[in-house]
């Protein structure tokens, strides 16, 4: 059974691809002395690990990372629940990673702040198109039930009604129009005080970025 979300608890942006997910994540990874940001951690189990749910990487496919090619929906969710030194833990990661797992007792949506990200579908799934048959991806074909729209309605129902948690869902559109009011209200919906920092920033390697080719650039 769902309790009530935590104060402090670790805020996580679900999303779909191409949804200007990274971009709201780098407002995050600008304040690395206060968060600890992971960037779709559960990608490692629903690609890389043992219960991975995608035919995408076989195993002379797999990576040769391996945190990657170990990492269980169970080891995602403790990384996820960990103390880092008095850092706050910001996930940006994609609902249909879990969507397999979703009412599992071991995935605790409980103890995260779930958070939602979307955009016109008339946009993001022609750019996922593009990069899925891309070269710099590697991986040659589309496949639309990689675009979760309705898994992320799914984890969405459930964790505004089994987990009673407030709707907090931000219009991609919006973000880009009025990137300072949109990330203010959601700062002050999951408690965090806003800094204008977190609306630009200068061009950087983001390692955690490179595990997925062509996917930044």
């Amino acid at each position: 059974m769902c309790k009530k979300e935590v104060k402090k608890a670790p805020v996580v942006l679900w999303c779909h691809p191409r949804s200007v997910s990274t971009a709201f994540e780098r407002a995050f990874l600008q304040r690395d002395e206060e968060f600890a940001c992971l960037h779709e951690p559960f990608g490692d189990a629903y690609y890389f690990g043992p219960q991975r749910q995608s035919p995408r990487y076989r195993n002379g496919n797999l990576p040769q990372d391996m945190k990657l090619t170990t990492a269980t929906y169970e080891s995602v969710c403790n990384d996820i629940l960990s103390e880092r030194s008095g850092k706050r833990t910001f996930v940006k990661d994609m609902a249909y990673y879990v969507f397999p797992h979703l009412k599992d007792a071991k995935l605790p949506f409980d103890k995260m702040i779930n958070t939602f990200l979307i955009r016109d579908p008339h946009k993001a799934v022609p750019s996922m198109y593009k990069l899925s048959i891309s070269a710099s991806t590697g991986w040659g074909t589309f496949d639309a039930n990689e675009m979760g729209y309705s898994q992320q309605k799914d984890l969405f129902d459930y964790v505004t009604i089994e987990c009673k948690q407030k709707a907090i869902v931000v219009n991609s559109q919006d973000l880009v129009k009025n990137p300072k009011a949109v990330l203010q209200k959601y700062c002050e919906l999951v408690d965090v005080e806003f800094q204008e920092s977190m609306i630009s920033w200068k061009p950087k390697k983001i390692d955690q970025f490179d595990k997925w080719n062509g996917w930044h650039e």
